[in-house]
C-alpha cells in the first residue's frame, strides 16, 4: 500500500489468518508485533524486511515458516514459541545475526543442519517440542552459551555438544536420555539440568 515509510507496525491480539504480500514493501519497518493472532502462514515477501531487529512470532498457528526469512540479515531475536511448527526451514542459517532463538512450545521432531550456521547464536530456546534428536551440527553454534532443551523425546546428544565452548546452561530435564556423551565434560557448564530422564550413569570427570 502507501505506507511504505512505515517504521513500526504493531497488530498484536488480532484475528489475523494471513498477512498480504504487500508487508514486504514495508522495506523500512524496524518494528513488528504480531504476537497472538491466527495466522497459518506467512508470505515469502516477509523476506525483503531487511531493517527489522526482532521479529515475534509467538501465540499463531504456523505450521511452517518460508525459507526466505534466510535474508531477514538484522534480526538478532526470532520469537516462535506457541505455534504449530513441526521443523524449521533450511533458510534460518541464512540469519548471520540472529542471537536468540526461541521456539518453544511447537510441535518440532528436528531441527535442520543449517542452525550450525548461526554462528553469533547465544541463546537457544525449544521448550516443550518433540525432538528425538539434535543435529550434530549444533557443534558448530560456538558463542552459544544457554541451551534448553526441556520436555522433548531426546535419546540421545551429538558428540559435537562438547565443541560449545562458551555453554554456561544447559537444562536437559524431561527427556528420555540414557546416556551422555563423554564429550560433555569439556565444557564449563555452571548449570546443568539431568532431571527426569532415564540415566544410569554419568561421563567420570
Amino acid at each position: 500500500g502507501n505506507l511504505v515509510n512505515l517504521e513500526s507496525l504493531d497488530i498484536d491480539h488480532n484475528q489475523l489468518t494471513t498477512l498480504p504480500e504487500t508487508i514486504g514493501n514495508l522495506t523500512r519497518l524496524t518494528e513488528l508485533q504480531i504476537r497472538d493472532n491466527q495466522l497459518i502462514g506467512l508470505p515469502t515477501t516477509i523476506g525483503k524486511l531487511t531493517a527489522l531487529p526482532t521479529l515475534d512470532l509467538s501465540n499463531n498457528r504456523l505450521a511452517s515458516l518460508p525459507d526466505e526469512i534466510r535474508n531477514l540479515k538484522a534480526v538478532t531475536t526470532l520469537h516462535l514459541t506457541n505455534n504449530q511448527l513441526t521443523t524449521l526451514p533450511a533458510g534460518i542459517g541464512g540469519m548471520q545475526n540472529l542471537k536468540k532463538l526461541v521456539a518453544n512450545r511447537n510441535r518440532l521432531t528436528a531441527l535442520p543442519v543449517e542452525l550450525g550456521k548461526l554462528s553469533k547464536l547465544e541463546s537457544l530456546e525449544l521448550l516443550d517440542n518433540h525432538l528425538i534428536a539434535l543435529p550434530e551440527s549444533m557443534g558448530a553454534l560456538t558463542a552459544l552459551s544457554s541451551l534448553k532443551v526441556k520436555n522433548n523425546r531426546l535419546v540421545t546428544l551429538p558428540a559435537g555438544i562438547g565443541k560449545l565452548t562458551k555453554l554456561s546452561a544447559l537444562d536437559l530435564s524431561n527427556n528420555q536420555l540414557a546416556s551422555l556423551p563423554e564429550e560433555i565434560r569439556g565444557l564449563k557448564l555452571k548449570t546443568i539440568d539431568l532431571s527426569n530422564n532415564q540415566l544410569t550413569a554419568l561421563p567420570a570427570g
